[in-house]
């Protein structure tokens, strides 16, 4: 890589910089400082360095500086939707893993029973699991983001077949009232009114809300989609065993 001039993992570290989320993501060994989020990851564990969210944001692309109203820390917490799911490897211990690992950056409220959905995309691949959790956080929409793909990483996951086998996917449902489309950054999330496993553990834990740019609730978008397709196989404190402080 040095011919075409792209900085290596290793000088994207020296000069606290990464050119692309997935340059750094191709590129990094077992154990690697992830710049660009200023996560310390082991793959295959949910080990995170402490203050991990305190460095300077950016953009998901690591260079340019978003704009003030996403870059910086909310002045006061917000409560976030986010919906996870995996179809690799032990499924319940990722999911398991990235709830106790959003924990260390705000108050979980609610986490849903998990289902088991079959894959959409490319059919032949495991079932997923999937789950949703309101989390009560401070965190601006790219850190916020940027947190969520490190979790993603940290589990295993590298760039590969768009809708294919991941062991975590977690996605930003909504922060707030916010509604946001900038780079990589979309919220409330595109696709939710046309995912049942995403508004069916969503409406479980937040069935009145009506999402940015939405005429109805999570109940009533579930009520639409169904869930013919879903099975509920666990229930929440199989993977998150903390006390609600609501």
């Amino acid at each position: 890589r040095e011919s075409d001039g792209t900085r290596t993992p290793r000088q994207c570290r020296a000069n606290g910089r990464a050119e692309s989320f997935s340059d750094c993501e191709s590129e990094t060994t077992t154990n690697e400082w992830f710049p660009s989020t200023n996560i310390f990851l082991k793959v295959g564990s949910m080990s995170m360095k402490p203050n991990a969210m305190n460095s300077r944001p950016r953009e998901p692309n690591g260079c340019r500086t978003a704009g003030p109203m996403i870059q910086n820390p909310l002045q006061s917490p917000l409560p976030t939707l986010l919906v996870m799911g995996s179809n690799m490897g032990d499924r319940m211990s990722h999911l398991r893993g990235a709830v106790e690992a959003l924990a260390g950056i705000g108050r979980i409220d609610a986490v849903s029973p998990v289902y088991e959905s079959p894959p959409a995309g490319h059919l032949h691949q495991r079932p997923f699991l999937n789950l949703a959790l309101r989390l009560v956080t401070t965190l601006g929409p790219v850190r916020l983001l940027m947190w969520c793909k490190g979790l993603e990483f940290a589990a295993g996951r590298r760039p590969g077949i768009p809708l294919g086998p991941r062991p975590l996917d977690v996605d930003i449902v909504s922060l707030g009232a916010l509604a946001i489309t900038k780079g990589r950054v979309s919220i409330p999330h595109p696709r939710v009114a046309e995912r049942p496993f995403m508004t069916a553990p969503l409406a479980d834990i937040a069935p009145s809300e009506t999402l940015a740019g939405h005429d109805v609730t999570l109940a009533e978008l579930d009520r639409r989609l169904g869930r013919a397709d879903l099975e509920p196989v666990a229930g929440p404190d199989a993977v998150w065993s903390g006390a609600p402080d609501v």
